[in-house]
């Protein structure tokens, strides 16, 4: 077994960086999307779109990374794909004094890493319905509890890959799902996204990782009134419709020649 721990001061780091690690996330309340956990950092923002903000930067100004790979969104400037909290071992924000390997990065880098499997089976099952007592203005009274039609689940699995040794292949597989229905009239969001990685050690010094990310989702745009200022409340099947789909597939591997010596 092998612990390492992080000094608490780090005199070789030149940047400014918050991570926040697997055990903090659980932990914190509704972090359901990247964004809810970047913004308890210091530093950071939201504006009324929900756009990130960091050290006063403009939206577009922040790189994302996924294990790795950057996940940007050449169009839009903001983060390409969904990352899924629950499936993520560390997350971190650099806001400043990064290095020229993240040259397109003006207000800061978001580096997320995905959950490696262990030589035991474990799993996670985590579901949100939600629940709603509206108020009637016709009668001035609270009407019966019910269903909002949103409604969330993740289910994580992971463990080592049957027939093959328990300390040298495993794998991780995250499984989101996501739904709101809205209070509007065609204004209903739906989305699922998949990760997963596979590790595996054909020796003892090298490790090679596989890992993917799938991401689709579908949202119905309700608008009382359009840019051009027309209402379609007798036209719904007129109304916006959005379609987000995302694939990342990547992987990499680790030689260890030596105790000073790593190739990757």
């Amino acid at each position: 077994t092998v612990y390492a721990e992080r000094p608490l001061i780090q005199k070789d780091m030149t940047a400014s960086v918050r991570s926040i690690s697997r055990e903090e996330l659980e932990l914190q309340p509704n972090s359901r999307n990247i964004g809810q956990v970047i913004l308890r950092m210091n530093g950071t923002v939201a504006d009324r779109d929900g756009g990130l903000h960091v050290r006063g930067g403009r939206f577009g100004e922040v790189t994302y990374y996924f294990d790795g790979m950057p996940v940007q969104d050449q169009f839009s400037g903001g983060l390409g794909t969904r990352i899924n909290p629950d499936a993520l071992e560390t997350v971190s924000l650099t806001s400043g004094g990064y290095s020229s390997e993240y040259g397109e990065a003006l207000s800061g880098v978001v580096n997320a890493l995905t959950q490696e499997g262990s030589s035991t089976y474990a799993g996670k099952l985590k579901l949100a319905d939600g629940l709603s007592k509206p108020y009637n203005v016709r009668t001035g009274e609270f009407d019966k509890t019910r269903r909002t039609d949103n409604y969330y689940g993740v289910f994580n699995l992971s463990g080592p890959i049957p027939l093959l040794q328990n300390d040298r292949a495993n794998f991780f597989n995250s499984i989101e799902y996501w739904n709101n229905g809205g209070y509007l009239p065609h204004n209903q969001a739906e989305s699922w996204t998949l990760t997963t990685k596979v590790t595996l050690r054909p020796l003892q010094n090298l490790k090679v990782t596989v890992y993917s990310n799938i991401y689709e989702r579908e949202q119905e745009r309700y608008e009382h009134r359009d840019v051009n200022g027309y209402s379609y409340d007798f036209a719904l099947q007129n109304s916006g419709l959005i379609k987000n789909d995302a694939a990342r597939f990547g992987g990499s591997a680790t030689l260890q020649l030596s105790t000073n010596t790593v190739v990757s």
